[in-house]
């Protein structure tokens, strides 16, 4: 274990929207490193509050956004970067809503864990008296995810690296539940036995909450997207990005938040395995 010496030994920021998904991969720290106080201190006028600590070999910055939506992502992200200017991966955890099932036709559940392939703007455009116009030229869409992103999800779409991925998810799990308690375990107890699987697609990023089974429907018809979220639009320009979200709710009418706690932990635990496969 490497003690940072300043906060530019600092490599990861984990981004987080509500309390209840910090307090997730909070549980998941091996080291805290502002246990007796922050020793790193921030930027001169940055506003953001942070946690900093360990998971496996990486030291990392958890940020609180004060907020949802992508314009707290964007402003966080940019006072983050401030402070923390050797950051070279920034993870947004949290909960979101799922796609009924991904394109191949898997079923996605509750509690199931979302990796982000790339990201959609949905709700980027301009409204006229024929409706909303997406705009979804390459100048107006965000871009892939960096090369080093990208060669590590294709790792993981191997069968070995999926496996392994999966297992160590269902461990953190448990740490995070043995941790937090009740409030963080599967909604329906401990007679369902099925662990949350990960699923790796696009994801659709925009201010809106997604809550009409029409739109939604539409967008996973014509984007094959598999969740949908509302911050990480505003990180993606700032870092190289990845979003690990779990799956709360269908984003239509029957939106609730009796699986927010349990599908933030599956988060969590997803972003702490995926971490210990990071290099």
């Amino acid at each position: 274990m490497s003690t940072p010496r300043s906060r530019n030994d600092f490599r990861i920021a984990i981004i987080c929207a509500l309390p209840l998904e910090a307090d997730a991969v909070e549980s998941l720290f091996d080291h805290r490193w502002d246990i007796d106080g922050d020793p790193y201190g921030k930027a001169r006028g940055d506003p953001n509050a942070y946690s900093t600590g360990m998971i496996g070999a990486h030291n990392v910055v958890l940020v609180y956004m004060p907020g949802m939506g992508k314009s707290h992502g964007a402003a966080v992200a940019a006072y983050c970067r401030s402070s923390f200017p050797r950051i070279k991966l920034a993870l947004v955890v949290g909960i979101c809503g799922g796609a009924p099932a991904a394109a191949d036709g898997k079923q996605i559940y509750l509690g199931d864990a979302i990796i982000s392939s790339g990201l959609v703007q949905y709700d980027f455009g301009r409204r006229n008296q024929n409706g909303f116009l997406r705009k979804d030229t390459i100048l107006d869409n965000l871009g892939r995810p960096s090369l080093e992103i990208r060669a590590l999800l294709a790792k993981l779409q191997g069968r070995r690296s999926r496996q392994k991925l999966q297992d160590r998810l269902g461990e953190h799990l448990s740490t995070v539940t043995g941790q937090l308690g009740w409030e963080y375990a599967h909604p329906r107890g401990s007679t369902s036995e099925r662990l949350p699987v990960i699923h790796i697609g696009l994801v659709a990023s925009g201010d809106q909450v997604m809550k009409s089974e029409e739109a939604r429907d539409m967008l996973i018809a014509e984007e094959e997207v598999i969740a949908f979220e509302m911050e990480s639009a505003g990180v993606w320009d700032t870092f190289p990005c990845l979003v690990i979200k779990g799956v709360a709710d269908y984003a239509d009418c029957h939106k609730n938040k009796q699986w927010q706690n349990y599908a933030a932990a599956s988060a969590a635990a997803c972003a702490k395995a995926f971490l210990e496969l990071w290099i």
